[in-house]
């Protein structure tokens, strides 16, 4: 199970009951990737860098793929 805090303007909060590192990637809505990178479960992303807009965050835990919608 995952959580995870939208609307945002700094940095995307993801909580996870799984203690594993996770994979993500960003995408826009024309399907850009525009980050990605490797966090720990419980962390926070910084999504600064990125203009307002809405975006599409897949989140990789071993064999689990969630795709999320994010809003900055």
């Amino acid at each position: 199970m995952f959580k995870y805090s939208t609307p945002t303007n700094t940095h995307f909060a993801i909580q996870s009951e799984k203690q594993e590192n996770l994979q993500y990637e960003i995408y826009n809505i024309l399907g850009e990737n525009l980050q990605q990178g490797t966090a720990e479960t419980n962390t926070s992303i910084d999504v600064t860098r990125l203009p307002k807009g809405l975006y599409f965050v897949e989140i990789k835990i071993k064999d689990e793929t969630l795709v999320l919608r994010l809003l900055k």
